[in-house]
């Protein structure tokens, strides 16, 4: 029944474990437990107290706190007492089926978007309909908001080509771009559509304060990782895969395999740098392995190597802080490079390429969604190791820093506004925003990721 009603309350909050731990300031693996149902919890247990209190700062955050207590049917509205009775709620026997059914999508919000690319475009009702073969009044009812093609990504997908197919014939590529707050370089048809499906169907928009508020919370309170997040070494870096010889790997435990042969040789030995990119699915990351990939990551730092990373992460808001607060640990040693790729992300393969130059590599390909059946082939050869260090340059020249940290008080040198607020000082201009931590240690985030900028602009405009 707890499990249930976990994943009930995530679907009402339109969060996942991932973003609750964020606000718990704990591994998400706690909460996936939990929510598996594999990890038996007393009613007021320190987990559950965390993970109520979790809840209650996502909802403040979405405004659902009102919403919140109607349903656990809490009547104050202190944080104590709501905290408290979700408690008791999550232990309750009453069945989960009976409960409100949650409301994900919001068709309003898709059709307003629908109307402006059309606008955009030029493209009525019926030409819409006629060449992305649907009748013209679903158009019109979903351009008015009352319907959405729920579940239909082949209907969306026809609508978004034909959408950007005419706005390239009218040349309006560069208005659509920026209607839909992507890089321009973004220019082909394929990628565009798919790009301008994921900004029609993303109803993730007014959580974007919410994810500005949990980025200044985890810059707030950065530190650098806590002793009790790493293992020793010989439980992180087992000396029977470091010396292995092997050729390939096979699935998820295959690629942990051969990452920790990689990083676990690399940070033995030392070197200058290391090159990551990987749009696999990121539970290869999660869970068992999370403190291993820590521990290692730390060793390469603390032998002074420097790590570029791409970070593989779509134009949501919440997506991007995500990725940053994962990271915040290992970014506050400044030897990590985060950078986000300016091309449009395919649909159909992902690919993993980790590259130690000049001494190993470890890549794979396969298709999306099949990461356990992928091959990842670890190599040695100087010839191969030189190829693939040559692909790896060639995407990075396509790539832009996503986060700069600096030690010390730093503020753009454009014409710039500042903003404080609990320790924090925000300095926006208009392409980039300064976050800096003014209680000790002092430091500052540089932020030029044009999603995240103009999040900070509008959290701005709400001081």
């Amino acid at each position: 029944m707890l499990a249930l009603r976990v994943d009930y309350l995530l679907g009402f909050l339109g969060t996942d474990n991932t973003r609750l731990a964020a606000y718990a300031g704990c591994s998400e693996s706690n909460f996936s437990r939990i929510r598996s149902g594999s990890r038996k919890l007393a009613p007021h247990s320190s987990t559950v107290r965390r993970f109520a209190g979790a809840v209650y700062a996502c909802a403040e955050d979405k405004d659902l706190t009102a919403p919140l207590c109607s349903l656990i049917g809490c009547v104050s509205g202190e944080k104590d007492d709501i905290v408290g009775r979700l408690m008791e709620w999550l232990f309750l026997d009453d069945d989960v089926s009976q409960l409100p059914k949650n409301i994900r999508s919001d068709p309003t919000a898709f059709g307003s978007k629908l109307d402006q690319v059309m606008t955009i475009t030029e493209m009525s009702n019926s030409r819409l309909a006629r060449q992305a073969n649907v009748d013209a009044s679903y158009i019109s009812r979903m351009r008015s908001g009352q319907r959405m093609p729920k579940n239909n990504p082949e209907l969306i997908g026809r609508l978004c080509t034909v959408l950007t197919v005419r706005a390239k014939e009218l040349e309006k590529t560069g208005r659509l771009i920026d209607l839909i707050g992507v890089c321009h370089g973004s220019e082909d048809s394929e990628g565009l559509s798919r790009m301008l499906a994921a900004w029609l169907t993303d109803r993730s928009g007014s959580g974007d304060l919410s994810a500005v508020k949990r980025l200044i919370s985890s810059i707030s309170m950065a530190e650098h990782i806590p002793e009790c997040m790493l293992l020793e070494r010989d439980k992180a870096a087992d000396p029977k895969i470091l010396s292995e010889k092997r050729e390939y790997y096979v699935g998820i435990n295959g690629l942990r395999r051969g990452i920790v042969r990689l990083l676990g040789n690399a940070s033995a030995r030392g070197g200058e740098v290391l090159m990551f990119y990987s749009d696999l699915s990121q539970k290869w990351m999660r869970q068992e392995f999370s403190p291993i990939w820590f521990t290692l990551m730390h060793d390469c730092l603390k032998a002074g190597m420097k790590i570029w990373m791409i970070h593989h992460i779509d134009r949501v808001t919440d997506e991007i802080v995500d990725a940053i607060q994962r990271w915040m640990p290992l970014y506050m040693s400044g030897l990590i490079v985060p950078y986000y790729c300016t091309l449009p992300s395919g649909e159909r393969f992902s690919t993993a390429l980790f590259s130690d130059p000049g001494y190993a590599c470890l890549a794979g390909q396969c298709v999306k969604g099949c990461e356990n059946d992928a091959v990842f082939r670890f190599a040695t050869d100087p010839e191969e190791l030189a190829a693939v260090e040559h692909e790896m340059c060639a995407l990075f020249s396509k790539c832009r820093p996503m986060l700069k940290h600096s030690r010390g008080l730093i503020t753009p040198e454009e014409e710039h506004k500042d903003y404080e607020q609990n320790g924090i000082r925000l300095c926006i201009a208009d392409k980039i925003v300064s976050v800096c931590k003014l209680t000790e240690p002092q430091m500052t985030f540089t932020i030029e990721h044009p999603k995240l900028v103009e999040a900070f602009k509008a959290y701005a405009e709400k001081l």
